[in-house]
């Protein structure tokens, strides 16, 4: 090869290389992000919990979504599998009573998932799926 086919080459490896590492930095930011996301979720059911009101899920999460599937502590990948209509997950992402598993789709795809331990989301959100209007948290207050 000659020597401008070298330099091509080589400048064409360094943008491959810049590429990767921002995507690599952007999926490390979106996890950070949805991260914080989560512990903000958490931390307002808890607050409305001791204070009233509810939480709109959506106010929280930093991804578009038009459904929201809840699935108790200890759910099986076959029975998360069976809800959501096709295999996704072989893993089990709940294994302690405190651990919910929110489970974001959009157009019938799952764009996230997260293990939500930030307290009771409520029974009525474990039936069936929900659009982000519906996905509101409405936890009893706790007395005193």
């Amino acid at each position: 090869m000659n020597k401008k086919v070298h330099i091509l080459l080589l400048a064409g490896v360094i943008a491959m290389g810049s590429w990767v590492g921002l995507a690599t930095g952007s999926a490390v930011s979106a996890t950070k992000q949805e991260t914080a996301a989560k512990t903000s979720l958490e931390e307002a059911v808890k607050r409305a919990a001791a204070q009233g009101g509810e939480v709109h899920i959506r106010d929280y999460t930093p991804f578009e979504w038009d459904l929201l599937h809840v699935f108790p502590p200890y759910s099986t990948p076959d029975q998360i599998n069976a809800r959501l209509g096709y295999h996704w997950t072989d893993r089990h992402l709940s294994s302690d009573d405190g651990t919910s598993i929110l489970v974001f789709t959009r157009q019938g795809r799952v764009v996230g998932h997260w293990s939500y331990t930030g307290g009771s989301l409520g029974q009525s959100l474990y039936e069936q799926p929900m659009s982000p209007e519906e996905a509101v948290v409405k936890p009893a207050v706790k007395p005193n």
